[in-house]
């Protein structure tokens, strides 16, 4: 390859990668509203979700123990 083509390759290689720079410090900027509801959130429903996230972490977790 020419030293051109290099070159415009290295700066195609730059702006690529300022590009995914600029889009992974722009995470977290969304701002999802949730409005707080009594009738539905309760302390029920966190331990139905807590139980769910307990079922779900410990099949992983058997799997990764299993694999070693």
């Amino acid at each position: 390859m020419s030293k051109t083509k290099l070159g415009i390759l290295a700066g195609v290689a730059a702006l690529a990668g300022l590009g995914v720079l600029y889009f992974l410090s722009k995470d977290g900027t969304n701002k999802i509203s949730v409005k707080f509801d009594p009738k539905i959130h309760n302390k029920e429903y966190l331990l139905d979700v807590l139980e769910e996230l307990k079922i779900e972490y410990a099949s992983l977790y058997l799997h990764w123990y299993n694999m070693l």
